[in-house]
C-alpha cells in the first residue's frame, strides 16, 4: 500500500488551511428541517448475490481455472482479462492462464471464467442487462462451475475490477496505493449474480489526482476513464459559453440586431442573444448551424448551446412585458426558443440522419431563473404553463453555488433547492457542476464539504442528474490528504450514491495512512468539528474570495492539538523505518 504524503503538507494544511472565509451576514440555519426523507431511497441498481459455495476456485494454492476470451475479443474484453490475472497473482501467487474459446464447449462443471463474448456465453441461457447509455454497466454470473463477466465497452473492464474487489477486497485509493489481500492460498468459488449500473451515466474526472495519476489503473479503478462522446464544447466551439460563437456578433450584428441583447458592454458589443423580437428566425440560423455539425460530427449527439458567462440578460421592450407577464421570471423566451430549437433538430436529426439529437442549455447566473410553479395538490414542481415546458429534446446543465456545508435541501440553500426541482419539472436529463470539492483560492484551505457530499448526490439523482461535474483541485497532481479522501468518496459515490459513507471514510484511513490511520483520522475529525462549529457560529461560509478574515482563526491550544496529532502518526510509522523501508518513506 504505497502512499504519496509528505509532511510538510501536512503541516500546510495545519498552517495555511484552518483560514476559512467568513461574511458579513452570517448564513446560519433557523430550523432544522429537511425537505425531503432524512433515509433517501433511491431507484438504483447496484450488487446483488455473491456467495461463497462449497466448491473452490484456487485450493492449496492451485487452480484448474483458466481465464476464457473470444478468438476476436475486444481491446477492453482483453484488458479485462489480464487486469484479472494481474491481481489474481499478487494475491495468491498463481498465474491464471488465458485463452482463447476456440474449440471450448461449456458444461455444467466446465472450470472457466468467462470474459465478454465467448462461445461459452453463447452456450448458456442468461438475461444480460448490463447495457446502458453510459456503457458503463456490467454483471457477473456464476452458472454452473463458470464465471461470466458481461459489460458495456467501460463496463467489461469494471467487471474485473469488482471481480477482485470481492475476491481480494481490491480498492484504490490514490497513485499507487490500493488493498488488495496477499498470500492466499484458498478462494472459494462464488455463486455471483450481480449487476451493477451506474447512477450517473458520465461522472467527468475533474480532480488532479486522478487525472494525473501515473498508475493507469487508478483511473479505470475509480471509474473516471468513460468518456461522455455524445457531448464534447472543445471539438464543437472550443468553449462551454458558446452562443455567440454560434451567432457571431461581427457576421449578424448589422443584419440582424433583434437577435442580440439591447444594452451592450463598453466594447459596444451586447451581453447575450434576445430570445424575444425575433425567436423564429434566430432559431432557423442556429438550426442550420446545429445541422452542418451534426454531420461533419456523427458520434456527437447533444449539442451544447450556453449563453455568455456574463450575468446580464436581454432587457428590450419586448422581454420586459414577457418578464411582466410571467411575474418577473426573464427566461421564458429563452426556454420557448429552446424548445422549439430542439424539438425540430430532433426530427431532422431522426428522418436524415437516423439519430436522436439533443441540444442542452445552462442554467447558470442570469438563466436560473426558471419558469416553474409550486403544485400544491401534488406537492412538486411543473412548467407554468404548457409553453415552458422543455419536452424531451432540451437537457439542462445547471452549475448552482450553495453553501456546501449543509446539504442543497437545507434551508440555508433553499433557493438552490428550489431552483434544482423546478428546472427538473422541465427537463428529463439535469447535467450538474458542483464546486463541492476544494476551496479555489487555496487547495491546501481545509473545507468541510465532507458532511454534505453523499447527500447532494442523492438528491441531484433523485432530480434527473444524469451527468456529474464536481470540480476538485483539477489542474495539478498534488493536494492534501483530505482533499484525495474528497477524490476517492467523490469516485465512489457517483457510481452509487448509496455507498455506506462512515465505511468508506474508514477504508480510505485505513488504507492511506495504514499504521498512522488512527490520529490522522481523529486530525480530521477535530478539522470537521471545529469548522462546523465556525460554520453554526456564522463565521465561515462557502465565499470562495473572503476566505480569510482577521476575526477567523484557531486557537495556539487548537493547533497544537492538530500539531499532537502529527507526531502520533510519526511515531507509529518510526518502526516500519528498519520493517519496511518503503512504506515508511512513503508514509
Amino acid at each position: 500500500m504505497k502512499n504519496r504524503l509528505i509532511a510538510f503538507l501536512l503541516c500546510l494544511v495545519v498552517l495555511l488551511g484552518f483560514c476559512l472565509g467568513g461574511c458579513d451576514t452570517p448564513s446560519v440555519p433557523q430550523t432544522n428541517d429537511i425537505l425531503e426523507p432524512l433515509d433517501l431511497q433511491l431507484d438504483t441498481v447496484h450488487g446483488g448475490k455473491a456467495e461463497k459455495t462449497n466448491e473452490w476456485f484456487l485450493k492449496n494454492g492451485s487452480t484448474e481455472y483458466k481465464i476464457v476470451l473470444s478468438a476476436n475479443a475486444t481491446s477492453n474484453e482483453t484488458k479485462t482479462a489480464t487486469v484479472i490475472q494481474r491481481y489474481f497473482y499478487e494475491a495468491t501467487n498463481f498465474s491464471l492462464p488465458i485463452i482463447t474459446d476456440v474449440g471450448l464447449s461449456y458444461t455444467t462443471i466446465s472450470k472457466y471464467l468467462s470474459v465478454g463474448n465467448t462461445v461459452l456465453s453463447q452456450a448458456v441461457s442468461l438475461g444480460y442487462e448490463y447495457e446502458d447509455e453510459s456503457n458503463a454497466g456490467f454483471q457477473i454470473i456464476t452458472k454452473g462451475q463458470t464465471i461470466f463477466l458481461f459489460g458495456g465497452e467501460y463496463g467489461i473492464v469494471y467487471a474485473g475490477y469488482e471481480l477482485c474487489y470481492y475476491w481480494f477486497g481490491l480498492d484504490y485509493y490514490a497513485d499507487y496505493c490500493y488493498s488488495l489481500d496477499k498470500n492466499v492460498t484458498d478462494l472459494a468459488l462464488y455463486d455471483f449474480d450481480i449487476r451493477e449500473l451506474p447512477d450517473f451515466r458520465v461522472n467527468n474526472p475533474a480532480f488532479g489526482q486522478a487525472i494525473f495519476a501515473e498508475d493507469t489503473n487508478l483511473k479505470t479503478a475509480w471509474r473516471y476513464d468513460r468518456q461522455d462522446t455524445s457531448l464534447n464544447y472543445n471539438t464543437l466551439w472550443g468553449n462551454m459559453h458558446n452562443t455567440f460563437k454560434i451567432v457571431p456578433w461581427k457576421e449578424n450584428g448589422v443584419t440582424h440586431r433583434n437577435w442580440y441583447s439591447k444594452d451592450v458592454q463598453g466594447n459596444g458589443e451586447p451581453y447575450q442573444l434576445c430570445f424575444s423580437r425575433d425567436p423564429d428566425g434566430l432559431c432557423e440560423y442556429v438550426l442550420e448551424k446545429f445541422k452542418e455539425s451534426a454531420i461533419a460530427l456523427p458520434d456527437i449527439d447533444i449539442l451544447p448551446f450556453s449563453h455568455e458567462d456574463i450575468k446580464a440578460w436581454c432587457k428590450c421592450d419586448e422581454c420586459l412585458v414577457l418578464e411582466e407577464q410571467y411575474d418577473g421570471c426573464q427566461t421564458v423566451g429563452y426556454v420557448r426558443f429552446l424548445r422549439k430549437l430542439a424539438d425540430q433538430l430532433n426530427a431532422w436529426g431522426k428522418e436524415t440522419l437516423g439519430r436522436d439529437l439533443k441540444v442542452q442549455a445552462l442554467a447558470y447566473n442570469p438563466t436560473e431563473d426558471v419558469p416553474a410553479r409550486y403544485n400544491e395538490q401534488t406537492g412538486e414542481y411543473e412548467p407554468i404553463d404548457e409553453t415552458c415546458d422543455l419536452g424531451e429534446n432540451v437537457y439542462i446543465y445547471y452549475c448552482p453555488h450553495p453553501d456546501y456545508y449543509v446539504p442543497i435541501d437545507d434551508p440555508v440553500n433553499e433557493k438552490i433547492w428550489v431552483t434544482l426541482k423546478s428546472w427538473s419539472a422541465l427537463t428529463p436529463c439535469m447535467y450538474i457542476f458542483l464546486y463541492n470539492c476544494t476551496m479555489y483560492p487555496n487547495y491546501f484551505v481545509f473545507t468541510g464539504s465532507f458532511g454534505a457530499m453523499q447527500r447532494n448526490y442523492q438528491l441531484i439523482k433523485k432530480y434527473h442528474g444524469q451527468s456529474l461535474y464536481d470540480l476538485g483541485p483539477y489542474d495539478t497532481p498534488n493536494s492534501s490528504a483530505f482533499n484525495g479522501l474528497k477524490t476517492y468518496l467523490s469516485a465512489k459515490l457517483a457510481w452509487n450514491c448509496q455507498l455506506d459513507f462512515n465505511e468508506l471514510v474508514n477504508r480510505y484511513f485505513e488504507n492511506y495512512f495504514d499504521v498512522a490511520a488512527e490520529p490522522m483520522r481523529n486530525m480530521y475529525e477535530a478539522c470537521m468539528n471545529k469548522l462546523m462549529y465556525l460554520w453554526e457560529e456564522g463565521k465561515v461560509d462557502w465565499n470562495w474570495k473572503r476566505f480569510v478574515l482577521e476575526d477567523v482563526y484557531y486557537s495556539e491550544g487548537f493547533l497544537n492539538t492538530l500539531m499532537a496529532f502529527i507526531d502520533q502518526a510519526y511515531a507509529l510509522i518510526d518502526p516500519l523505518e528498519n520493517t519496511n523501508p518503503e512504506l515508511y518513506y512513503t508514509l
